[in-house]
C-alpha cells in the first residue's frame, strides 16, 4: 500500500517538472537530479521499513501468533526493497512517456509474474512463499534494467544531487500537498473499515469485492487514457496553448462519458448476475453475491464521478494547481466520512457504498466548475450520450428478463451468454442511436477501435 501511494505522487509530478525545468536546463540534468533524488527517497524509505519491520508487524498484526508475526516480518523485509525499485521504475516509465515510449511501462506485470513464477518453480518447494517474495523483487530490479537501458539511449546519467537544486525544490513543491492528501484518504480508509465492521459478517469482504469489480473497469480504462495525455497536457501547459488543453478536455470527458455511462447502467441491470459469474464459488454463496450486487450497484451509481476524480486532477497538476488540489481534496475527504456515518446509518452497510458514489460525484463537480475558466465543456453531446443510454438500457433489460425467464441456462458457457447478449444488443442499439445523433466521439472511438483490430489482425 505505501508502495502504490508513493509511486502514485512520483507519477503526478515527474512530467510537470521535466516541461517547467526544461526551460533552463539540460534534460539528462534534469533526468540526473530527479532520479537521484527519487533513489534517495525511495531507498530511506525501504531501510525505514527493512529495520521497523518486526515493530510494524507487532503493531498491524498484534492479533496473530508469534511465529506468524515473525514470518511476516522477514518478508516484509525482503520486499522492503520493491519499495525502492518501485519508485525508480515509475519515474523511469514516466521519462519514457515523455520520449513517446508507452509500450515498455505496459510490460512491468509481466516481468513481475516472470520472477514469481521462476522462483517458485525452481526453489519454491524448498523456500514456499519466501521465493515468491524474492521472485518478486528480482522481476521489478531486471525491469528497472530493461528501462534504464532504453532511457539512455534518449539521456545521459551523472551522479548530481544538490538539496537546494530547482529540479529538487520543484519536485518537494509539487509532492507536498500530494502526500499530505495521501494521509487524509488513507484516515477516511481507516474510518470506513471501523465503520463496516459493526455490521453483518461479509459486509466488509461485499464492499471490497464489488468496489474492485468497479476499479478494475476505471483503472483499466483512466490509468491507460492518463498515460498518453498526461505528457501532452503538461507540455501544451508549458507552451501556454490553452487551445490544444480544451481540446484534450472536451475529448477526454466526451469519451469518458460515452463508455462510463452505459457502463453504469449495465453494472445496475447485470451487477447480481455479473457477481454470480465472477465470484460465486466456494465460500462465495448465494448470498454473498446478493451482498456483493447490492454494493456494486451503489458503486455504479458513482461510476461517472469515480472517472473523473482519476483524470481531472492530472488538469490541476499540469496548471501546477496540487494547492487547489488539496484544499478540494480534504473537503471531499471530510464530506465522505460524514457521508459514510450518515448513511451507513440510514441504509445499513451498502451507505458506505452510496457515500463513496456521493463523494465521487459532488468532487468531479467541485473540479469541473473550478476549470470552468480554463476549459469548455459540450453538454449538449453529454446529453446526447444519455439519451443513447436510455435506449441501451431498455434493451439490455428486456433481453435480459426474457433469457432469464427461459429457466433453461444453468452452466458457465450458459450463463456467460445471457449476460452476453444483451449486452451485445443493447451495444448495437446505443450505437445505431450515436450514429443518428451524430456523436462524432462515439465514430471516432469506433474507426480506431476498427483500425487497431485490424493491425493486429
Amino acid at each position: 500500500m505505501l508502495a502504490i501511494e508513493l509511486a502514485t505522487i512520483v507519477g503526478a509530478i515527474v512530467i510537470p517538472v521535466f516541461h517547467e525545468q526544461r526551460k533552463s536546463l539540460a534534460p539528462s540534468e534534469i533526468f540526473s537530479v530527479g532520479l537521484n533524488f527519487i533513489g534517495i527517497v525511495g531507498f530511506s524509505i525501504a531501510a525505514a521499513v527493512f529495520v521497523l519491520a518486526p515493530f510494524l508487524m507487532n503493531t498491524i498484526a498484534g492479533g496473530f501468533s508469534q511465529e506468524t508475526r515473525v514470518m511476516a516480518a522477514f518478508l516484509l523485509r525482503i520486499l522492503s526493497l520493491s519499495i525502492f525499485f518501485t519508485l525508480i521504475s515509475l519515474f523511469l516509465s514516466n521519462v519514457l512517456n515523455l520520449h513517446g515510449y508507452f509500450a515498455l511501462p505496459a510490460l512491468q506485470r509481466m516481468f513481475l509474474y516472470a520472477g514469481t513464477l521462476t522462483f517458485l518453480f525452481f526453489i519454491g518447494r524448498s523456500y514456499g512463499i519466501t521465493a515468491a517474495a524474492f521472485g518478486f523483487v528480482v522481476g521489478l530490479g531486471l525491469f528497472v534494467i530493461v528501462q534504464m537501458i532504453v532511457v539512455l539511449k534518449n539521456v545521459t546519467y551523472s551522479f548530481t544531487f544538490d538539496p537546494m537544486h530547482p529540479v529538487i525544490k520543484s519536485m518537494v513543491i509539487l509532492a507536498a500537498p500530494l502526500i499530505f492528501n495521501s494521509l487524509l484518504n488513507q484516515f477516511s480508509v481507516l474510518i470506513e473499515k471501523r465503520i463496516v465492521s459493526g455490521f453483518e459478517p461479509g459486509s466488509l469482504s461485499a464492499l471490497d469485492f464489488a468496489f474492485k469489480l468497479s476499479a478494475f473497469f476505471i483503472n483499466f480504462l483512466v490509468i491507460g487514457i492518463n498515460t498518453v495525455l498526461f505528457p501532452t497536457l503538461s507540455e501544451s501547459f508549458a507552451s501556454g496553448n490553452h487551445q490544444r488543453i480544451s481540446s484534450i478536455f472536451d475529448m477526454l470527458t466526451k469519451g469518458l462519458a460515452a463508455i462510463i455511462v452505459p457502463t453504469t447502467m449495465a453494472f445496475i441491470l447485470l451487477g447480481k448476475p455479473l457477481v454470480h459469474l465472477v465470484f460465486e464459488r466456494g465460500s462465495f454463496d448465494a448470498h454473498s453475491t446478493l451482498l456483493t450486487s447490492k454494493a456494486l450497484s451503489f458503486y455504479a451509481i458513482g461510476l461517472a464521478g469515480q472517472a473523473c476524480v482519476a483524470s481531472l486532477p492530472r488538469f490541476y497538476q499540469a496548471f501546477r494547481k496540487n494547492t487547489s488540489l488539496l484544499k478540494m481534496g480534504s473537503v471531499a475527504i471530510v464530506f465522505n466520512v460524514g457521508a459514510m456515518l450518515l448513511l451507513s446509518h440510514l441504509f445499513g452497510f451498502i451507505g458506505v457504498a452510496g457515500a463513496t458514489s456521493l463523494t465521487a460525484t459532488v468532487f468531479s463537480l467541485i473540479l469541473f466548475f473550478n476549470l470552468r475558466s480554463t476549459v469548455r465543456i459540450d453538454i449538449w453531446d453529454i446529453s446526447k450520450i444519455c439519451v443513447a443510454t436510455v435506449g441501451f438500457s431498455v434493451v439490455v433489460f428486456y433481453a435480459y428478463t426474457y433469457l432469464n425467464a427461459l429457466a433453461l441456462l444453468s452452466g458457465l458457457g450458459e450463463k456467460l451468454f445471457e449476460l452476453a447478449v444483451p449486452l451485445l444488443l443493447g451495444g448495437i442499439v446505443y450505437l445505431v442511436l450515436c450514429t443518428l445523433m451524430k456523436l462524432e466521439i462515439v465514430r471516432v472511438m469506433v474507426e480506431q477501435t476498427m483500425e487497431l483490430v485490424t493491425k493486429r489482425a
